[in-house]
């Protein structure tokens, strides 16, 4: 899952993303993206 994150949150928020569960969530919701129909779109996520 990639969603655009202002620079200035990235540099607070980058341990966060380093983690076991934060990655899995990323996985899952990818998963889910791909395999089923989820609200929103990804192009509607700011």
């Amino acid at each position: 899952m990639s969603v655009e994150i202002h620079q200035s949150w990235k540099q607070h928020l980058k341990e966060e993303f380093e983690k076991p569960y934060f990655q899995e969530l990323s996985e899952f919701v990818k998963q889910e993206y791909k395999n089923n129909t989820v609200y929103p779109p990804p192009k509607n996520i700011f």
